[in-house]
Parts: C-alpha cells; sequence; structure tokens
C-alpha cells in the first residue's frame, strides 16, 4: 500500500510542478488560447497542459518496474498490458497536441479515439465497473459484458478495489 501512495504522490508532485514549466512554455512559444466571442476565457490560456500531466504519469509508473517488492513484481508480470495502455494513452495525447498546436477537425479526432478504444478492446482491456473509494461502486451491468460477448475482448479487468490499478493488475491476465 505504501508503494501505491508514493507513486501516487510522485506523480500529483510531477503534475503540478510540470503544470507551471508548461504553462511558461506555452506562453514562450505562442502555443496559448486567445479569448474570443465564442470562449468563455477572457485572457489567454495555455494549451498544452496534457504534455505535464504525461509526464507525471509515465514518469513514475516507469520508476515501479525497477521496484524489488510485490507491486514491481506484478508490474513487470503485466508489463505487455501496460506498455499497451500506455501507447494507446500517448497516442490519444499526441493527437491532442497536434490539436493543440495545429489544430486538428473533430472528425479526425474522433476517428483517432475510436481507433485507440478499439486497440484497447483488441488487447483485451474490460472495465466491468468502477469503484469510487469510501463512496460507492458502479457496476456496468449488461454493458460491461458487451465487448466480451462480441468477441473483442479476451479477457478483463474489475475494480473491486480502492485503486483502479491495484485491481488491474491483480486481476487482468491474458
Amino acid at each position: 500500500m505504501n508503494t501505491y501512495f508514493i507513486v501516487y504522490l510522485s506523480a500529483a508532485a510531477a503534475s503540478l510542478a510540470g503544470t507551471a514549466l508548461v504553462i511558461r512554455l506555452a506562453r514562450a512559444i505562442g502555443a496559448v488560447d486567445s479569448p474570443g466571442t465564442r470562449k468563455v476565457h477572457t485572457e489567454p490560456v495555455p494549451r498544452i497542459g496534457g504534455a505535464a500531466v504525461v509526464v507525471a504519469t509515465i514518469g513514475p509508473l516507469a520508476a515501479v518496474l525497477l521496484l524489488n517488492n510485490a507491486v514491481g513484481v506484478l508490474f513487470r508480470e503485466s508489463l505487455t498490458q501496460m506498455l499497451g495502455l500506455l501507447l494507446v494513452g500517448v497516442f490519444v495525447f499526441a493527437v491532442g497536441l497536434v490539436d493543440d498546436l495545429r489544430g486538428i477537425r473533430a472528425r479526425h479526432k474522433l476517428a483517432a479515439q475510436l481507433v485507440a478504444a478499439v486497440a484497447l478492446c483488441v488487447m483485451g482491456v474490460r472495465i466491468d465497473s468502477l469503484t469510487v473509494p469510501g463512496l460507492s461502486r458502479f457496476d456496468w451491468g449488461c454493458w460491461g459484458g458487451r465487448l466480451r460477448s462480441s468477441g473483442l475482448s479476451a479477457s478483463r479487468t474489475r475494480s473491486t478495489s480502492s485503486t483502479a490499478w491495484t485491481a488491474w493488475l491483480r486481476e487482468y491476465r491474458p
């Protein structure tokens, strides 16, 4: 449990620090969304903040792979699935970054997101439920089984504990 807490704190701290740096970088290179008649903001807003979140997510997860404890072992056992999830996430981030810097038509962004979703299904990623620690659990019911019964999902993921990653590591097996 301490490992998860440290990874969470590391990601949160890296995200906070990285966001401040990315805001400065975005302003320096002109990657800002200017106010306009169809915009809510009245001052320029930096666009590339997702970069800080991606780095803050990948950094601590990569460090966990080097740990010599049960969590590190579980991550290494699920390395293929972890890399697949991370690559799909980086792909979606890259599409968003290109959109932030140059602009992408909505239909092209949707197509990219559908490709990412299909890739996850082909890899066998499935979420049966969503748990909000200390509050509740939402079971997808029949919708959770739709992907499996359609043949798109070869295995499953269940969020049965307080941490989605913990559940994924415990129950995801190809």
